[in-house]
């Protein structure tokens, strides 16, 4: 139980981050202002990602003590921020003061995630917790999150007083989260003598391991990003409520990260680069069935994808990030998350403009998209490194 306390309790305040941009989303959507909006909800994943690139030049010199102090400084400074940010609502007018508390909470968030990134390496000396599972529990509060923020944040808008019960809750969790983790935050280990160095976009790609895990993160966001809006495209008014293409996807990728959690590493089968290509193939052959079915078939079919999709993520964490503990460890998640994130945007909306520009159904899109993930697992798995790779 303590490993999985500790698991989420270095991730606790992604809740928060998540809460408040579904809160002003729909603050500024019930205020009129539907292109602020869909403007928050589409950039602000992407500026995260272009930050934390310009923010690992900074960090990295950093030593573990230090990083951890400032990450506690952090993590309290976000819950007031938050704090700032909600009790503003409703908005009567939009103004820099509006939006102030809103972009100085992201980019302390930010900020904090950079300078917590290599703590998982502690969690897994401290607690015995894996990559895997440390990731787990990132995607389990995500999912969890990303389902319970609109709900919490119509509720805020309601009724504001609710803030203060949820600034005293996670007031005391980032309190108990900082006393399970002290050993992580404030690390008795003497600073090293050699600062360690940024590692540029071109020296990272000269390692194996590293250009590999970056082209897996190209390809697979340019074909599987996008299912999710397909699939949501095709949910009519009398789809049921649990047994549609979407919730079975979603149920079944977070069920898997439940037993990964739980379980470990034993649970990824996965031992080698290739592996990954194996199940990338898996689920693009299921992602074009998808789009060629209907029916009880569809729904095993979806149920399939959100399988195989949740152990890719995991089979990469295993294989690959525990791998790359050292130098070049952020500025190798730096640029995977900018290269991810920005596929994942310009392939959704691409597909959405095909879809309405256009007579192509997103039945036909889905089928193209696992023909992408096909030809990306052919790419992958011709390119692969070597089965004995050193870490790097």
């Amino acid at each position: 139980m303590t490993k999985i306390l500790a698991a989420f309790g270095l991730y606790w305040h992604v809740i928060l981050d998540l809460i408040l941009t579904h809160l002003y989303v729909i603050a500024f959507l019930f205020a009129g202002y539907p292109a602020i909006a869909a403007f928050l909800m589409a950039v602000d994943a992407l500026f995260k990602a272009t930050l934390m690139v310009f923010l690992s030049r900074h960090i990295v010199p950093l030593s573990a003590n230090t990083r951890g102090k400032l990450s506690v400084l952090f993590r309290f400074s976000l819950v007031g921020t938050w704090l700032l940010a909600t009790i503003q609502l409703p908005f009567f007018k939009i103004s820099l003061l509006t939006f102030s508390p809103f972009i100085l909470f992201k980019l302390i968030s930010t900020i904090d995630t950079s300078m917590s990134m290599n703590f998982i390496f502690s969690l897994q000396k401290k607690f015995n917790i894996s990559i895997s599972q440390s990731a787990a529990a990132m995607n389990i509060l995500v999912r969890s999150g990303t389902a319970i923020a609109p709900a919490i944040a119509l509720m805020l808008i309601r009724d504001p007083k609710i803030v203060w019960m949820i600034f005293g809750l996670v007031l005391t969790i980032g309190i108990f989260s900082t006393l399970l983790l002290r050993n992580v935050f404030f690390t008795s280990k003497a600073p090293s003598s050699i600062k360690p160095k940024h590692l540029s976009f071109t020296t990272l790609i000269k390692n194996p391991l590293m250009r590999w895990g970056l082209n897996l993160q190209f390809l697979v966001n340019l074909g599987f990003s996008g299912v999710a809006f397909l699939l949501l495209a095709q949910l009519k008014l009398h789809s049921d409520v649990i047994l549609n293409e979407i919730t079975i996807l979603y149920g079944t990728f977070f069920l898997v990260q439940v037993f990964v959690l739980v379980g470990g590493d034993k649970i990824i089968l996965a031992t080698k680069p290739v592996h990954i290509t194996i199940m990338i193939l898996t689920c693009a052959f299921a992602v074009f069935a998808a789009g060629m079915s209907s029916g009880v078939i569809r729904l095993l079919i979806c149920g399939l994808i959100g399988l195989t999709y949740s152990l890719i993520i995991s089979a990469s964490q295993k294989i690959i990030t525990a791998r790359l503990q050292g130098d070049g460890f952020l500025e190798f998640t730096s640029w995977a998350q900018i290269i991810g994130r920005y596929t994942s945007f310009i392939s959704t909306t691409a597909l959405g403009i095909i879809m309405s520009h256009s007579h192509i159904t997103s039945a036909n899109l889905l089928a193209l998209c696992g023909l992408i993930g096909l030809s990306s697992a052919i790419i992958l798995g011709y390119s692969a490194p070597s089965r004995n790779i050193r870490k790097a």
